[in-house]
């Protein structure tokens, strides 16, 4: 019998490892190419439902592919979540296809992630390091955008492609925040020891980043739309410092904050009734789900933020100190917050990704590489390290608890660009802006550069800084940690 030649071998070995990845690839790659979805659903009694039932099932597909996946790949799970989302399009076509569905199945996603946000935040640090935390996610943000609206504005004119104003402004201003969904388990690969702060502050500053990033990207698109912004970068920016934008800022501020109070009451309101019944009530499962739509509900009817609405919710909400003298009780709950950190992770976040693959035109993201890759390298080479240092240099003069410069480039050195910059940037293409359409596959060499390098750079900036120091039993670079518990857990586990 003959003995299998080396390279035979190596191919089968490859073949045994990435069996898991391949086999996913190879079904979705098959729904490009063979599926007809229309002509699936033609003897059905109503063929439109069936098209939206094929959207909803192929989207929990693409949660539970890019999730199994990840684990065997150096590859994040978002990106893969684009990847079978892209190869999904035919599929998705019913939501994609529809303006007003694909944004009600957006916003609801990215209400509930941020309301995950809010619960995964450690709120006691949270709110000891918010001077440094509200300074990398206010005027950081700013910093971010402006600059890497003048970065885009460059690279246009250096390529000889036509990026306007409008694109650059608002593609700038979606992609300006970091995203806890993949900074978190960037994170979590790195043991802190005495500079745990500092991981509080990178895990709080992307939770709060991406409401401050949704706001200025409602402010500057209402002045887009309305035909009012300016022809130059700096000039449009200054929108935001008029009156009316101060008092809209105001008002979704005031009202998303009276909506996630809305909600803190309720949880309140939920663990009081708990202490008084038994501990089998399935319906906790939909407790967390119900809470954040009812906290947004409020701030959006009364005109204010209902992303702002939902991360307070949770960042407000504390298992153990409501629920402390009932031990049994309180650990039933994280269970059920734990299942709850599932379904988000594995159908709201891959949802959003998926969409965002099957929205892109791979034609226009081809065609935009070359610039697409330079502002990818530029946003994380210079656009991240100078707003972080114009944000963060006065903590390393003043305070009792001054930073170190070698700290300040470590967090310089955290960019990932995740899930709710994505929703952004489906929002903005949804609106079908004259002169956008550039934006969508630009953002995607953004998004797809920050979360392919960030592992990565999280690991030698830790090392060369001296911060934190990788785990030894890490698992592979960029793949995903499952969900946390609550905000006190993560704290537990993150004190290492």
């Amino acid at each position: 019998m003959a003995t299998p030649s080396a390279p035979a071998k190596a191919l089968s070995h490859l073949l045994e490892r990435y069996r898991v990845p391949l086999a996913w690839l190879a079904v979705f790659a098959a729904c490009y190419f063979f599926v007809d979805p229309i002509a699936l659903t033609m003897r059905a009694e109503s063929p439109g439902f069936a098209l939206y039932l094929i959207s909803v099932i192929t989207i929990v597909a693409i949660g539970i592919a890019s999730r199994y996946s990840a684990n065997y790949l150096p590859v994040p799970s978002f990106v893969l979540a684009i990847i079978f989302g892209f190869l999904a399009g035919p599929l998705l076509a019913p939501l994609v296809g529809s303006p007003v569905a694909l944004s009600y199945v957006v916003m609801t996603a990215a209400l509930l992630i941020l309301f995950q946000g809010g619960l995964e935040t450690e709120r006691g640090s949270f709110f000891r390091l918010l001077p440094k935390i509200a300074a990398l996610a206010v005027p950081g943000v700013v910093f971010s955008a402006i600059i890497f609206a003048g970065v885009l504005w460059g690279l246009g004119y250096a390529f000889g492609a036509a990026i306007t104003t409008v694109t650059a402004v608002l593609l700038s201003v979606a992609v300006a925040s970091t995203d806890p969904a993949a900074i978190m388990p960037i994170m979590d690969e790195l043991e802190f020891g005495a500079n745990r702060g500092i991981k509080d502050i990178v895990v709080s500053e992307s939770a709060l980043n991406d409401v401050v990033g949704t706001l200025l990207t409602i402010a500057l698109l209402g002045a887009a739309t309305r035909g009012v912004m300016a022809h130059d970068v700096l000039g449009s920016f200054g929108v935001l410092l008029s009156r009316d934008s101060a008092i809209e800022f105001a008002r979704q501020a005031g009202y998303g904050a009276l909506g996630g109070l809305a909600g803190f009451g309720l949880m309140l309101l939920q663990m009081r009734v708990k202490k008084r019944h038994a501990l089998t009530h399935g319906e906790d499962v939909l407790f967390f789900v119900v809470i954040a739509l009812i906290a947004g509900f409020v701030a959006y009817v009364l005109g204010g933020s209902l992303f702002l609405a939902a991360f307070i919710a949770g960042l407000l909400f504390h298992i153990e100190e409501h629920h402390a003298e009932a031990a049994a009780k309180r650990r039933h709950l994280e269970v059920f917050e734990r299942h709850f950190g599932f379904f988000i992770d594995g159908v709201a976040k891959p949802a959003i990704f998926g969409l965002l693959g099957a929205l892109v035109d791979w034609h226009a993201l081809v065609a935009y590489a070359p610039i697409g890759f330079a502002a990818a390298v530029l946003f994380v080479a210079v656009v991240r390290p100078v707003s972080v240092w114009l944000s963060l240099a006065a903590f390393t003069r003043f305070g009792r608890d001054r930073m170190t410069a070698k700290q300040v480039w470590f967090i310089a050195a955290i960019r990932a660009t995740g899930v709710i910059p994505a929703m952004l940037l489906i929002t903005i293409e949804n609106l079908d802006i004259p002169g956008t359409e550039a934006l969508l596959p630009i953002g995607m060499w953004v998004i797809l550069g920050t979360l392919a390098s960030g592992p990565l750079l999280a690991q030698k900036a830790a090392l060369w800084c001296k911060v934190a120091q990788p785990k030894s039993a890490a698992q592979p670079a960029g793949a995903d940690a499952g969900p946390r518990l609550s905000a006190p857990a993560f704290a537990a586990a993150s004190s290492d």
